[in-house]
């Protein structure tokens, strides 16, 4: 009896890493998986169905310091403000909320190849990954992220960061390398956060 209540409080005196044999995740770092955020935010009444409004909601009931929203093209209005060109918009944003915005450009993907197609478009679910093994850090998403093994298929990749800290963008390449493919990063669904 005494050999369990001594075991019982080591789990709880140990740090996360030590229990799960993982390591302790970035707890200022947040990735937020922008569109199925999106989606779920609006699909529960608490936002406007743009990508401002979810940016806007995230930012004021987080309690992370930095915010990667990981986006791709969509067809969801990122903004009622009135813009001219993506890169305007994505960066006022990013500078107003003081956020990070990584944009992926799905033009520049060859949706042809063969393979799982659905993989390919789920080219935001392997930046989200790649930039949480990067800080650390966990995913905010719906999703089960279950396109692990279909990542290989992607060729190199290009995304724009919108640094709000720079104000400006920088453009970057995603290589899926073998260690993405096997990094299961923590995923926090949106209704333990809200």
């Amino acid at each position: 009896m005494i050999v369990i209540l001594i075991l019982i409080l080591f789990y709880f005196l140990l740090p996360e890493s030590e229990i799960t044999g993982g390591h302790a995740y970035n707890e200022n770092i947040l990735i937020i998986d922008t569109l199925n955020i999106t989606h779920w935010l609006f699909n529960n009444n608490l936002a406007e169905f743009t990508i401002e409004s979810c940016i806007k909601y995230i930012v004021k009931k987080s309690k992370y310091d930095k915010l990667y929203f990981i986006l791709k093209q969509t067809e969801i209005p990122i903004s009622n403000i009135k813009y001219t060109t993506m890169d305007e918009i994505l960066l006022k944003l990013s500078i107003k909320y003081k956020v990070f915005i990584i944009y992926i450009d799905e033009k520049l993907v060859d949706l042809t190849q063969k393979g799982n197609r659905h993989a390919k478009y789920s080219i935001d679910d392997l930046v989200c990954i790649k930039v949480a093994r990067k800080y650390n850090a966990k995913i905010l998403t719906n999703d089960r992220m279950r396109d692990f093994k279909d990542f290989k298929l992607i060729d190199n990749y290009t995304f724009y960061i919108y640094n709000w800290i720079k104000e400006k963008k920088v453009k970057e390449y995603v290589t899926p390398f073998y260690e993405d493919l096997n990094y299961h990063p923590k995923i926090i669904k949106p209704e333990t956060l809200f």
